[in-house]
């Protein structure tokens, strides 16, 4: 777990042992054609679904899910959300984070480029997951009528940050 925590999480680590993190596997593709573009994709195994869900919408609504540049949904998985350069799927126990890099784009080739490679990869890795699709009951039970996109907030213990709560969802 410390190799994990020093080489995959850059500094998050107590995040993810927070949510529950059992096993990460990392990979780094390389584009074969020489045109600089690489992914590196890690994948989460935690010890249950709450902390696999409640680890993806902490990474999705990192900040204002309002905002444009809010990662958008990704029809993947159980769940899926892409923003340029990023995109994470989410199903069962597990969490893909995926991120795509290329030093001889220019930002709008980056966001292009991104969107095409991560959703395909996305899509396809989401169909291979383990585990099942829906989302924990406190999340299933958010009114859906103005509910935003990936507008949801899950923690899998301790909602609102009060101990001993259980779990309990937060919607947007």
């Amino acid at each position: 777990m410390d190799e994990v925590c020093t080489t995959a999480f850059d500094g998050e680590c107590e995040v993810y042992k927070r949510f529950g993190l059992k096993r990460v596997v990392s990979l780094h593709y390389v584009d074969g054609s020489g045109k600089g573009g690489s992914v590196e994709v890690n994948l989460s195994q935690f010890g249950d679904v709450a902390g696999a869900y409640g680890m993806f919408t902490m990474r999705v609504v990192a900040g204002d899910p309002a905002d444009p540049s809010s990662p958008r949904p990704l029809i993947a998985g159980g769940a899926g959300a892409i923003g340029t350069g990023r995109a994470y799927v989410w199903r069962g126990p597990h969490l893909v984070e995926l991120q795509y890099n290329n030093e001889t784009e220019s930002p709008e080739q980056l966001t292009k480029s991104s969107e095409a490679i991560l959703t395909a990869l996305g899509k396809e890795i989401g169909t291979k997951l383990p585990g099942g699709a829906e989302a924990p009951k406190s999340a299933m039970a958010l009114p859906k009528a103005g509910l935003l996109p990936n507008g949801i907030l899950f923690s899998p213990k301790d909602a609102l940050g009060v101990s001993n709560l259980g779990a309990g969802a937060q919607g947007f």
